[in-house]
Parts: structure tokens; C-alpha cells; sequence
């Protein structure tokens, strides 16, 4: 009788483990999965954005003439048309993940992921600048770049301002993809 009730709790035991994997395994499929290939365009869109400005000075120019200074008046245009392309969807991810953030049942991996991609999308990535722009926490890296290039109009190092842009894109970017390797990693069992 005891083996018998020590055999039901094993049992009982294995099935909840089984149920949270299954979950686990679905929130990668129907979540977690979707979420990356939508942060995929995200970041495919800021890299043809910053590649596209950073073509646009290909090197620092000594002193700034008033060519450069269109340049720049041009590149925060570009900027300006290219950023809203996917607006919509870095808020609706972000909003996704601050709210699964919430979820008690997530895993380590999971929140990694999350945490990650939170990191990604706000703003105020440029935290070297941050403390300069009151309400950094509130833009995005290209309208926070927008804001670098217009200070930087009259100084020559618009194409450091741009190349600092797209080493933290970068860098935030593969901290997403290494979360979510882990991610699937996990959730593959």
C-alpha cells in the first residue's frame, strides 16, 4: 500500500513536469518564436537605417562644412521616413514582453530572453548619452541618433556618433539572438 502511494506521487510528479514542459514548448512555438521573427525585421530595418547613414559619411570630414551640414540635415530625414516603418511593432513587442515579464512560470531562459529583448527595443540605449537627454529612457536608438546628429551639426564627429549607433545596436542585438538560442535550447528539451 505505501510503494503504491509512493509510486501515485511519482507519477503525479512526472505529470506536472510534463504539463510545464508542454507549456514551456508552446510558449516557444506560439510566443517566443514569433516574437524573434518579428525582432528579426526590427533589426534588419535599423540596419539598413544606420547603414544607410553611416554611407553617407564615409569618414569624419575636418572641419564641418555646410555640405556636411546638409548631409546631416538629409541623413535626419532619412532617418525620420525610415524609423516609422516599424513602429508599430517594436511597441507591440515591447508591450508583449514587459507583460510575459510578469508571468510567474517563466524560466530562467525565458526571462533572459525577455529581459533582453526589453533591453533591445526601448531606448536609451545610448547610455553614454543618456544623462544629456532628459527623456532618453523614451526614444529609440534613431530618434535618440536623430537628437546626437543635430547636437553634433557643428562638430566632426558625426561619423563617431553614428558608428557608437550601430556598435550598441549590434551588441544588444546579439544578446537578443544568444537569449534566444538559449531559449530554443531549452525549450527543445
Amino acid at each position: 500500500m505505501t510503494i503504491d502511494l509512493v509510486l501515485k506521487g511519482i507519477d503525479y510528479i512526472i505529470k506536472l513536469l510534463e504539463r510545464r514542459e508542454k507549456r514551456a514548448k508552446d510558449r516557444q512555438e506560439k510566443i517566443f518564436a514569433p516574437l524573434f521573427a518579428d525582432l528579426c525585421s526590427i533589426d534588419q530595418n535599423y540596419n539598413q537605417l544606420f547603414l544607410s547613414i553611416q554611407q553617407l559619411f564615409p569618414f569624419d570630414i575636418e572641419p564641418p562644412t555646410a555640405n556636411t551640414q546638409a548631409q546631416v540635415r538629409a541623413a535626419c530625414e532619412k532617418i525620420r521616413e525610415m524609423r516609422v516603418a516599424f513602429a508599430s511593432t517594436r511597441q507591440r513587442i515591447s508591450a508583449v514582453a514587459s507583460e510575459l515579464q510578469l508571468m510567474d512560470e517563466l524560466s530562467q531562459a525565458e526571462r533572459d530572453f525577455l529581459q533582453a529583448v526589453v533591453d533591445y527595443l526601448p531606448c536609451g540605449e545610448l547610455r553614454l548619452h543618456a544623462e544629456a537627454h532628459a527623456n532618453a529612457s523614451d526614444m529609440t536608438r534613431a530618434t535618440l541618433l536623430l537628437d546626437l546628429l543635430y547636437e553634433n551639426l557643428e562638430e566632426q564627429n558625426t561619423r563617431q556618433v553614428v558608428d557608437r549607433t550601430v556598435a550598441i545596436n549590434n551588441k544588444l542585438w546579439r544578446e537578443v539572438c544568444r537569449a534566444y538560442s538559449t531559449l530554443s535550447y531549452a525549450a527543445a528539451g
